[in-house]
């Protein structure tokens, strides 16, 4: 069950493409996961004074990948990677990027303090309780996941954001009030735009989709 507004997210396709894998494919990326977890390429590292905590490089992991003899040559071990940030072991640490060979920093899922990936939500229940959309705010788009059965929206700042911005309650915001806690909506138009959108989740919510 999805509400898509905007536009669709690569979010819900790679939940999608990660239950049709068979068990043992799963259980290679969780391997591949645990090796890395154990490779010593593990560290803090520091960009533009900004330090971020337990991260590795996406160069590296290239190369522990193709060393260690996990991907045959540096494109396969590539592909791994994109695999891996795909299914939610990794990500990029402030969500800019997919993996790439590059001197850009990675972090594993279980080194993420908040993670609470828009992949992971969708995994949850992707026919039934998770709706997706995409807002407009100060010129830039910024993108939620709302659960039903829990009634909270987590806003992301990309369409495969891995922690939060902001989780809203849904049982205790009123449309007006929701809306007044999402900065940049003051425009009449959006601020209209953001209360029907509002209303038609909690509208689904009640009443379900066929």
């Amino acid at each position: 069950r999805f509400f898509f507004f905007l536009m669709s997210n690569r979010a819900r396709a790679w939940a999608l493409e990660w239950q049709s894998l068979p068990a043992d494919r799963r259980q290679f990326f969780q391997e591949v996961a645990a090796r890395l977890a154990k490779s010593g390429l593990i560290d803090d590292r520091t960009y533009h004074l900004r330090k971020y905590e337990k991260c590795m490089v996406g160069s590296d992991i290239v190369t522990f990948l193709v060393e260690q003899g996990v991907s045959k040559e540096e494109s396969d071990a590539i592909t791994l990677g994109q695999q891996l940030l795909k299914f939610g072991f990794i990500h990029h640490v402030v969500d800019d990027h997919e993996f790439k060979n590059e001197k850009l920093f990675y972090r594993l899922k279980e080194h993420e303090p908040g993670w609470c990936s828009a992949f992971d939500l969708l995994c949850a229940a992707p026919d039934e309780d998770h709706m997706y959309s995409g807002w407009m705010k100060r010129g830039k788009l910024y993108f939620y996941v709302v659960s039903a059965e829990e009634e909270k929206m987590a806003e992301f700042s990309t369409d495969i954001g891995c922690v939060p911005l902001n989780v809203y309650d849904l049982k205790q915001h009123t449309s007006v009030a929701l809306v007044s806690a999402l900065p940049g909506m003051r425009t009449p138009f959006s601020l209209w735009r953001s209360l029907f959108c509002v209303k038609m989740f909690r509208f689904v919510f009640l009443m379900g989709l066929p």
